[in-house]
């Protein structure tokens, strides 16, 4: 058995830079923590016996003065690299707390034996560590079957929506979009990480589905803000620039952007596309000027002037 020693709380004390500095009574009497901890535990620290450095280290490795028990069970160790493809070709996911949470409660509480959950199947399993796993986008699945095949359990890495689509998928989607990244290049980027990314389709059809729709709609709330402001005032000067998607004369799509002078704000936004101008790249920018023109005007806009 091991003696321990006891600290005691000084923090209601309080303590001026001007005082002297605090100084325990084990610097004048070595036995000091010894006879204090005799006397908590109420027994002479004689009757305890001589305690080898083996058995003081020992003991500090158990719990709660437990003895070992060769019944214990082993803690797999730490994964750790110890060469370039230990961790180079590791397939990795995006995984959500909650997700993994979950795995680990029901893995934790499950018997030994269960039995199938169709209800003309005998066979009897026990859900192993050795699941059927299958990537799906970004994301990992573990499917459980009994020896007849049927499907005990699924369990996703990731929160799935009402018809199915991955919650890591859509915030990669969404993100990708919103932050101005460009999908070639991230996914470029997840394929030298091993790391699973939605394919182009599938991030099209959220772009489209989900965020394009959002973005249009607080977009005209905010210029639905910005216009009645610009109305107040006696005039306004605009500032406008158009931005090719590709250089030169191989341009297909011009954006053209026109900001309020004054508030720094995006009041105008068109977008041309080369089949617009008969497929002259060099008026694309021009005729940006003209629709974004043409729609303040009509919203009665007072512009003074502007720079193009």
């Amino acid at each position: 058995m091991m003696i321990s020693t006891v600290d005691f709380d000084f923090e209601d004390e309080e303590w001026t830079e001007d005082e002297e500095e605090y100084t325990d009574n084990v610097v004048k009497d070595p036995d000091f923590t010894i006879r204090t901890t005799s006397t908590l535990l109420g027994r002479d620290v004689e009757t305890y016996g001589v305690i080898t450095p083996g058995e003081e280290v020992f003991d500090h490795d158990m719990q709660g003065g437990e003895e070992d028990d060769d019944d214990n069970i082993e803690f797999p160790d730490e994964v750790k690299v110890n060469h370039s493809g230990d961790i180079k070709d590791e397939q990795c996911f995006i995984v959500y707390k909650k997700n993994l949470l979950q795995l680990v409660t029901f893995l934790l509480h499950l018997p030994e034996e269960m039995k199938c959950r169709e209800p003309e199947c005998t066979s009897t399993v026990r859900l192993g560590p050795d699941p059927v796993t299958k990537s799906v986008g970004s994301g990992m699945v573990l499917k459980w079957y009994c020896s007849d095949g049927h499907l005990l359990w699924r369990w996703c890495s990731q929160p799935t929506f009402k018809y199915g689509l991955q919650g890591g998928d859509f915030m990669l989607s969404s993100s990708l979009l919103l932050s101005g990244n460009n999908y070639s290049k991230i996914s470029l980027m997840f394929k030298f990480m091993n790391l699973g990314c939605v394919c182009d389709s599938t991030f099209r059809k959220i772009q489209l589905q989900y965020c394009v729709p959002v973005i249009d709609r607080f977009w005209k709330r905010q210029l639905n803000a910005l216009i009645p402001e610009m109305k107040r005032r006696n005039s306004v000067v605009l500032l406008g620039d158009g931005r090719m998607d590709s250089p030169g004369h191989s341009a297909q799509y011009c954006t053209y952007t026109v900001m309020d002078e004054k508030t720094r704000a995006i009041v105008a936004l068109e977008v041309v596309d080369k089949r617009e101008t008969e497929r002259k790249s060099a008026i694309m920018e021009k005729k940006g000027f003209e629709k974004a023109m043409d729609s303040l005007l009509e919203a009665d806009v007072p512009v003074r002037g502007g720079v193009h």
